[in-house]
């Protein structure tokens, strides 16, 4: 079992995380987004991360010119 420190899923080291990674989320979402088994498959701080990234994209990033 995976332990998780409180600073690995907090949001705000998830936006982090995917600011660092804004290219390969930028790819995922324009590809249409993470399906439910990639979703189910990811631990806490994956998740995190992934959910950061796709508020970054819907108030950022797919903004862009």
């Amino acid at each position: 079992m995976k332990y998780f420190l409180q600073s690995e899923i907090s949001p705000k080291a998830a936006e982090k995380r995917a600011r660092r990674n804004e290219r390969l989320w930028r790819m995922a979402f324009c590809m249409g987004g993470i399906s439910y088994t990639e979703l189910k498959e990811m631990d806490l701080y994956e998740f995190a991360e992934a959910e950061q990234a796709r508020l970054l994209w819907q108030t950022e990033w797919n903004k862009k010119e």
